[in-house]
């Protein structure tokens, strides 16, 4: 058996409920503490991410106008570059992708979870989306700022792939596990003995039928060959009383 199918096993028979759902995604460092309402679990950590960086990414048509003006003000400074307005639309692009990942890690993951998880990860999703809550209603100078300094915490990626590596083990332990035997196959019945047919007898032949026919009819007399028969003579002599 594969190193990794043993990996599973030995996951699956820790607890075979949560052993993808459940594990603990890596801590958080003091350069990048966790963000308010971030779950510990990496199933619902990636979910959170997914949230959060979707809610983000979806602010930028409000955003962009302020944030333009504070890249040209920026651009005037004497030192300063020439802003870089594009790599705003790079980062969407790169947003994109990572949601992707984000959602093939979950998907993954309810796939190899027995119990259903949908509803965790539901909510998490709805965390992660609440950290932008009330953006629309903010200071829009404020919002810019806080939108152009917002960064997806590093560990979102990386849990994300470890996840659906360890979902798609999982996959296979379960697989593994719960595949039945193949039946034997059935020895083929005995063919039943039939009676043997009476052979028809064959027709007669058209000759056999000729002479059948003609021995059944009665003999053809030659009326000229024979002599008429004698006539019976009138005896005229009276009776005496």
């Amino acid at each position: 058996m594969a190193p990794a199918l043993l990996l599973a096993f030995a996951l699956f028979a820790a607890d075979p409920d949560t052993a993808v759902t459940t594990q603990q995604a890596p801590a958080a460092t003091p350069d990048r503490p966790a963000s308010p309402g971030e779950p510990a679990s990496e199933y619902e950590l990636v979910a959170w991410c997914y949230g959060a960086l979707g809610a983000h990414m979806g602010l930028h048509d409000v955003a962009m106008p302020e944030v333009t003006r504070i890249e040209k003000q920026f651009e005037r400074i004497p030192g300063a570059g020439k802003a870089d307005l594009t790599s705003y639309d790079r980062q969407q692009e790169d947003g994109k992708k990572q949601l992707a990942l984000f959602r093939e890690a979950m998907t993954a993951a309810e796939k190899a979870s027995i119990k259903p998880i949908q509803q965790q990860g539901l909510a998490a999703i709805r965390k992660g989306e609440s950290v932008w809550s009330g953006a629309q209603m903010a200071d829009p100078k404020f919002l810019a700022r806080e939108w152009m300094s917002w960064e997806l915490p590093e560990r979102c990626t990386t849990t994300a792939t470890g996840l659906e590596q360890k979902a798609a083990l999982m996959g296979q332990a379960l697989s593994y596990n719960q595949a039945e035997p193949a039946p034997e196959a059935a020895e083929p019945a005995p063919e039943p003995e039939t009676a043997p047919v009476a052979e028809t007898p064959a027709p007669p032949a058209e000759d056999a039928i000729s002479d059948a026919i003609v021995a059944s009819e009665p003999p053809v007399t030659d009326d000229e060959d024979t002599p008429p028969a004698a006539p019976v003579e009138n005896d005229d002599t009276p009776v005496s009383p």
